[in-house]
């Protein structure tokens, strides 16, 4: 769409709509327009400088074939301007209530807020196809009629009458405004919003013109003295308007007007009511409250409230479009291919949503590198919504220079690349999508390319069970071949540089596996486990099926924060939506040591799963499970996974730690584990050859140093010993006394008998 300004000082001999007077000058000309066939010709009036359209036939509407359907989604989604629209509404700082006739309506948001605040009755009119969805959809009341056409409120009288973005689209504004004044009350107020033709200038905002002049919409934009002699000649006796710059406010009455407070300060209100559309069924409803809950809340500076608002806006935008804000070049990709995007398909938001999620994960501490190829994505969508269809692309080209200084903000901060985008190398890549599957990701430590026993064994357990497992090995330096000898049941297989451990790996396989966070759930597995007792892992994984928990993990641990251990737990549901989840795995650092990898994944991991408090978290064999009568304080701290090895497999827990039977670093009696895992008919020899794996990958472990106990342990200590881990030291210790006191009474007794 082009604009031509002219500078041609002939006098036309048109009439203006706004003044009624004769004389106009050529202002300019609009051409290349996607539904108008004909240039449009735009005069100046020389009485009240209105810019009218002078062409045969100006205006098309909003009803012709498939512009309607698209254009509700457009306002909804993002389009319509809530709070542009309730500014003058509240801005009577009596706080005006009462009855409420909403003149071209829309969607009907007005009306619903009204009422839904407890202003008072509202209804709403509106000819065109998105007052009827609004209708249906919001439930408020709206005729599809003109006022004059309209027998259910006839001769009824409003406390106020409102009309926002409507006196341009009409081509009489006098005889609009003397119909729709019929319906005030004596005390009544008018209150009306235009656009204002003063910024209809050479070297305005190109979008921001062409919003206002609206080619095949409007038929005139005005300015604020035309706009206050065409109220006081409908015979209004107190009229206020105020000036934006961009648009035109006017409230009018037959009483005195009460103050005036322009500029919007309701937004607590205006808030309760995002919060409760963002609860709405209809989706676009839903996301459209959420984008602007997180827009206006990030550019206010109430990052919590944007951060609360993001938490369910992520997941619902993929559920509902199949946008991904972590990962938005799929849907960009299809959004600069599609010849006419539609906004079923591509909400009206998505440049500015995917650059308001960026800024705000960015103020959360969000990884730079990351971020930045997000805000890429928004800016080149953002590009072409405003290429595209200027008019309604209002917000874009407001908020691209935002995009583009947030860019160079993220661009400039050093940050390392993650683990995630140290990616993987194939030996066997994946086939088919994991969309809705059950998914393991395994990984194991394979220096020089060979699989550990335990590895081979879980993995096929793992697809024993129904699972689709693929495996990634950790190596210490390029190797010629990798043995997939035993690895038939994994759908793929690949390897990569040892670096951060089984942290590292998982993050590579996350972000190469394709569709992985679309799975149904997700195991995170490595081979620091051995799986001893196949019964209970069949009945384990039977159990994992069918718990729902978004975090399932076997074991926790008490230090040096409660949570939960790593080396075996599965996330689904709306773990694997959450949006800082995801990012904590894709924005990983890369080379740890363990004790980071601890810090910075283990514990930092539990406690992103603690703080939501709708996901619901199922430790397996918890200690409150394994020590039912015990007080917390009283539990056991340190690797329970070693401390209470014995005590987990006869629980049902299916495996050993590995690292507990090769070096065993607590120094715990472990000399007849052999015999333990027999009785349960556990697996001796896998057991056997994964330990003589590691002596050959990881050396043979040194003889502990010679622990100085005055003694041996006699029985009794290792009954207190047992009694302390199932009593704990407090009841053991109240035990004790009464046994002290026990034995001083028979003490006593007996030396009296002597006497």
């Amino acid at each position: 769409m082009d604009l031509r300004f002219s500078d041609d000082q002939r006098e036309l001999p048109s009439v203006c709509p706004m003044c009624k007077q004769r004389g106009a000058t050529p202002r300019l000309c609009v051409e290349g327009t996607r539904y108008l066939r004909a240039p449009l010709e735009m005069s100046e009036c020389i009485h009240c400088h209105t810019l009218y359209y002078t062409s045969e036939n100006p205006v098309i509407g909003y009803d012709f074939p498939g512009f309607e359907e698209n254009y509700w989604l457009n306002y909804v989604q993002s389009g319509a301007g809530i709070t542009a629209m309730l500014e003058p509404l509240l801005a009577v700082a009596t706080g005006k209530t009462g009855r409420l006739l909403d003149i071209g309506c829309g969607f009907g948001f007005v009306g619903h807020f009204w009422e839904q605040s407890g202003h008072g009755r509202a209804v709403g009119l509106e000819t065109s196809l998105y007052g009827k969805v609004g209708r249906a959809t919001l439930g408020t009341t709206i005729y599809h009629s003109y006022y004059a056409d309209t027998p259910e409120i006839a001769g009824q009288t409003f406390d106020v009458v409102y009309s926002s973005e409507v006196l341009e689209h009409v081509p009489d504004p006098a005889a609009f405004i003397a119909e729709i004044s019929q319906a005030l009350s004596d005390e009544g107020i008018l209150i009306l919003t235009t656009p204002c033709a003063d910024a209809v200038l050479p070297g305005g905002s190109y979008p921001e013109v062409i919003a206002i002049l609206s080619p095949g919409f409007h038929y005139f934009v005005t300015r604020e003295q035309a706009l206050r002699t065409l109220l006081h000649n409908q015979g209004f006796e107190h009229v206020q308007v105020a000036n934006s710059g961009t648009r035109l406010f006017a409230w009018a009455s037959h009483a005195p007007l009460p103050e005036i407070s322009f500029g919007f300060t309701q937004w607590e209100a205006y808030y309760d009511y995002l919060e409760a559309l963002s609860r709405h069924s209809n989706p676009h409803v839903a996301n459209g409250a959420l984008y602007r809950l997180v827009k206006d809340a990030v550019n206010r500076g109430e990052l919590e409230r944007a951060s609360a608002a993001l938490d369910r806006w992520v997941p619902l935008a993929r559920s509902s479009y199949g946008v991904d804000f972590l990962a938005p070049e799929a849907i960009e990709q299809r959004f600069l291919a599609a010849a006419e995007p539609g906004n079923d398909e591509f909400p009206s938001w998505l440049g500015c949503g995917l650059l308001f999620y960026a800024r705000t994960a960015s103020m959360l501490g969000g990884n730079p590198r990351l971020l930045a190829g997000v805000v890429r994505s928004a800016i080149a969508i953002m590009r072409r919504e405003i290429a595209i269809l200027a008019q309604f692309a209002q917000e874009p080209a407001h908020f691209l220079s935002l995009a583009e200084a947030l860019l160079d903000e993220l661009e400039r901060a050093e940050t390392p690349p993650p683990a995630s985008e140290v990616r993987p190398h194939f030996v066997r890549a994946p086939t088919a999508s994991l969309s809705g599957r059950a998914v393991a990701l395994l990984c194991g430590y394979a220096p020089d390319g060979l699989p550990s026993p335990a590895l081979l064994a879980l993995c096929r357990a793992l697809a024993r069970n129904g699972v689709d497992t693929h495996v990634c090995l950790a190596v210490h330096s390029p190797i010629e071949q990798l043995v997939v000898a035993g690895l038939e049941d994994a759908r793929s297989i690949a390897y990569r540089m040892n670096d951060s451990y089984d942290f590292g790996l998982w993050a590579a396989q996350l972000g190469a596996l394709p569709d992985i966070w679309n799975a149904e759930r997700i195991i995170f597995a490595n081979d620091s486990v051995v799986l001893v007792n196949k019964a209970g892992f069949d009945d384990l994984m039977g159990q994992m099926s069918r718990d729902r928990s978004e975090l399932i993990a076997l074991t926790e641990s008490m230090s040096p924060l409660p949570h939960a251990q790593s080396y075996f737990f599965q996330m689904r549901g709306d773990a694997l939506n959450d949006w800082r989840i995801r990012s904590f795995w894709a924005g990983m650092p890369a080379a740890m040591s363990k004790q980071e990898v601890i810090d910075s994944c283990e514990l930092q991991f539990a406690g992103l799963i603690d703080r939501n408090a709708t996901f619901r978290r199922t430790i397996v064999f918890g200690l409150q499970t394994i020590f039912p009568n015990c007080a917390t304080e009283d539990w056991p701290t340190g690797n329970i996974s070693h401390l209470l090895w014995e005590r987990l497999l006869l629980k049902g827990m299916p495996f050993i730690k590995a690292e507990l039977l090769h070096r065993n670093p607590m120094k715990l009696p472990i000399d007849h584990w052999r015999h333990a895992v027999r009785s349960l008919g556990g697996d001796l020899d896998l057991a056997d050859r994964h330990l003589k794996e590691m002596d050959r990958t990881r050396g043979v472990p040194h003889p502990p140093p010679p622990i100085d106990l005055p003694r041996p342990r006699p029985l009794k200590d290792m009954r207190n010993y047992v009694l302390g881990i199932i009593l704990g030291e407090s009841r053991l210790a109240r035990l004790r006394a009464w046994n002290r006191r026990r034995r001083a009474r028979r003490r006593q007794r007996r030396l009296a008998r002597q006497a």
